[in-house]
């Protein structure tokens, strides 16, 4: 096979079912203060080591949900699966349409999109068992056949755009299709509010559909070691050990729930948020000040952003410091992610780009010391 390979599940750790959120390794300082910061070191050190516990989700859209209850076949979206207010549970390609079209009927289009998306109702009905209960959720990648330009395929379902080779054992399934799809997730009724994953056995046991591709949720990277040198792991490792017990201070429990601001690991990352969402590279600790003062973009109350400042202002070394390991481990990450997009475009069937910048949206490294993301934020969550 190809460096991506189907993704066998691993017994997870007690860490990883505990806590369903990945993290990116730089929220981890903020979140778990100096602990976290060397977890998110250790996590990034063993992907380097195993790459085989890196992998790469596909990225498309829209979302629908799938499958049958004592009724038979219904197909939906996220709305629809937990409507209150009109029956969202479509038994018909007919009313998918028309749920889809009158949500809204006046946008240019919006028939036609409807139309498309109900075509994949019968193909879905049939490569659920008769017998199965339950319903499946993923997201639809392609809605009619892709043409071959330029010797390749070329897929661009929401930000992230594949490149496949159509000489591919994938290319060849892609070119004999009309739709593909991406399946992931599951719920056993819709009672649940979060689905939860499916695995690969469960995705098997969905029967074939002609016209219709089906992709299993994550690519698995296949490839030697990659490097991160001493020297790089050894600037974050210096720069933990040098501010560790200051930003633990910074970040201690009782401290900033006395001071009624408990939630201040959330603050931090809500910057982090924004400067992402912004497409800005790196964390200032002068810019944080500025957007912590501004109430449209942190949102806190005066009381609230008083006591931050007070407690930023007796914590001084702690605030330099939680920003110094932060920008250190985003540094390491993007070294290894840099790495992971190289190696995945050498000799790989697919091939992605993200705004014109060649790399996948990012990985995710299932190691011993927990989850963690390898993505490049400002570059996939910018929202201009």
């Amino acid at each position: 096979m190809k460096i991506f390979e189907i993704a066998t599940y691993k017994k997870k750790s007690l860490l990883s079912e505990a806590k369903a959120r990945i993290d990116h390794p730089e929220d981890l300082v903020f979140e778990e203060g100096s602990g976290g910061a060397q977890r998110a070191l250790d996590a990034m050190k063993h992907a380097a080591v195993d790459p085989t516990v890196n992998s790469v989700k596909w990225d498309g859209t829209p979302a629908i949900i799938f499958g049958r209850d004592e009724n038979g076949f219904i197909m939906t979206d996220k709305a629809g699966f937990g409507a209150k207010k009109y029956d969202g549970m479509a038994r018909s390609a007919k009313m998918f349409r028309d749920m889809i079209y009158n949500r809204k009927p006046d946008d240019q289009g919006r028939l036609e999109y409807s139309t498309q998306i109900a075509s994949l109702y019968p193909m879905l009905e049939k490569i659920v068992p008769a017998k199965f209960r339950g319903f499946v959720q993923g997201d639809i990648m392609w809605m009619s056949t892709p043409v071959v330009h330029d010797g390749v395929i070329e897929i661009q379902p929401l930000k992230v755009k594949y490149t496949i080779d159509p000489a591919s054992d994938l290319g060849k399934k892609i070119k004999a299709s009309k739709a593909g799809i991406v399946v992931h997730s599951y719920f056993t009724s819709t009672a649940e509010e979060e689905p939860r994953a499916m695995t690969p056995a469960e995705i098997e046991k969905l029967k074939p559909s002609p016209g219709l591709v089906v992709l299993s949720p994550v690519m698995q990277v296949r490839s030697a070691p990659f490097e991160l040198s001493e020297e790089d792991i050894a600037q974050v490792d210096n720069v933990i050990k040098k501010y560790g017990n200051a930003i633990d201070k910074l970040l201690d429990n009782f401290s900033i729930s006395s001071l009624k601001i408990s939630n201040l690991p959330d603050i931090f990352k809500s910057y982090l948020n924004y400067r992402a969402g912004i497409g800005q590279q790196g964390l200032s600790s002068k810019d944080f000040m500025a957007w912590l003062q501004d109430p449209m973009r942190s949102k806190l109350t005066a009381n609230k952003l008083q006591n931050v400042l007070d407690h930023i202002s007796k914590n001084k070394a702690g605030f330099t410091g939680v920003f110094e390991v932060a920008n250190k481990l985003v540094a390491l990450k993007y070294k290894l992610k840099t790495q992971l997009d190289a190696h995945a475009g050498h000799d790989a069937a697919v091939t992605a780009t993200v705004r014109d910048e060649p790399g996948h949206e990012g990985f995710v490294s299932d190691t011993p010391h927990g989850k963690i993301k390898i993505v490049n934020r400002p570059v996939f969550m910018k929202k201009v």
